[in-house]
């Protein structure tokens, strides 16, 4: 990065991230003569950041550095609070989302989902079985993506594109458009075209096909559906309840044979003096509880499982 942007940080490759210190890893830095130079500075640092396997608040801090009360230097301790819809609102991933996502799982696959490069290439004519072109007996060579992508009132949203091959066009929303992708840089970078409009993008995809992906609008994450999925599993994960992040149990407001409501506490973690509320997703009985007060938790743990209201009748 240029000298006006630099990133700090207190850790290197090897190094244990424990459960008892400051989350932050890394820190970036910006200057510039003025405020508004330096928030456009910081806004595309903040795009050319790539993070993989951790997360981060990147997204966060491009929707506070849009603010205008941020932008005029209106900083006072309820800002978060005023504007906290708009800064936790999850969109809705557009077309040229959706289509950067398409393009991902192409170049994906023709990687071997990053565990066997080359394995699935569409060019690896010396195995047809391994081909991936979408090749079909007595059919049209189309094929479908159904992803998986949330937002704070549904859990599991699908959003479905059908890619039609021999026409090379791409299906969204009821409405067929031209699409052409294409690699940028090893690094997820793709360009999409699609109709008359052109998309640049980063696709980060992991192996359990899930998605990040990155435009100049935002950031969303998708999950390619598994059509041969258990439902099993997925009854599993939603009547579960993980920890958004580690830390500590600071009470816990339930027990097994309760029956609750939607929105009602459950338990209630602290990390790095902030606290966070575990709440009932839906009506429902607890099952079971996994933790108590002053317990310990690792991010992702499965604090406490449930059972749906039984339907009414």
């Amino acid at each position: 990065m240029p000298g006006e942007v630099r990133v700090e940080s207190g850790v290197q490759q090897g190094d244990e991230i424990t459960l008892y210190y400051d989350s932050m890893l890394t820190k970036l830095i910006v200057w510039a003569p003025d405020r508004p130079a330096a928030i456009a500075r910081l806004q595309m640092a903040l795009q050319e950041c790539v993070f993989s396997g951790v997360g981060s608040n990147v997204g966060l801090h491009r929707e506070i550095l849009a603010l205008d009360d941020f932008a005029r230097g209106r900083l006072f301790t309820g800002m978060m609070g005023r504007h906290w819809q708009s800064l936790h609102a999850v969109r809705a991933p557009d077309t040229a989302a959706i289509a950067l996502a398409v393009a991902g799982v192409l170049n994906a696959q023709r990687d071997g989902w990053g565990l066997v490069p080359g394995a699935y290439s569409p060019f690896n004519v010396n195995d047809p079985w391994a081909m991936q072109d979408d090749w079909r007996l007595f059919s049209v060579r189309q094929r479908t993506f159904d992803f998986l992508y949330s937002s704070k009132a549904e859990p599991d949203q699908h959003v479905v594109a059908t890619l039609d091959v021999a026409a090379g066009q791409l299906l969204l929303m009821d409405q067929a458009e031209a699409f052409r992708w294409s690699r940028l840089d090893e690094e997820g970078g793709l360009i999409v075209h699609l109709g008359d409009a052109t998309v640049k993008g980063q696709v980060r995809v992991d192996p359990e096909r899930k998605l990040h992906v990155r435009t100049q609008r935002g950031e969303f994450d998708f999950r390619l559906a598994d059509a041969f999925a258990g439902g099993e599993d997925l009854d599993a994960a939603a009547a579960s309840l993980r920890a958004p992040m580690p830390g500590l149990v600071l009470s816990v407001s339930c027990a097994p044979g309760d029956q609750v409501k939607k929105g009602d506490p459950l338990m209630v973690l602290t990390a790095m003096k902030l606290e966070q509320t575990i709440v009932a997703p839906r009506d429902g009985v607890i099952e079971e509880v996994f933790f108590s007060a002053q317990d310990q938790v690792a991010e992702g743990a499965v604090l406490l499982k449930f059972q749906d209201a039984p339907a009414a009748h």
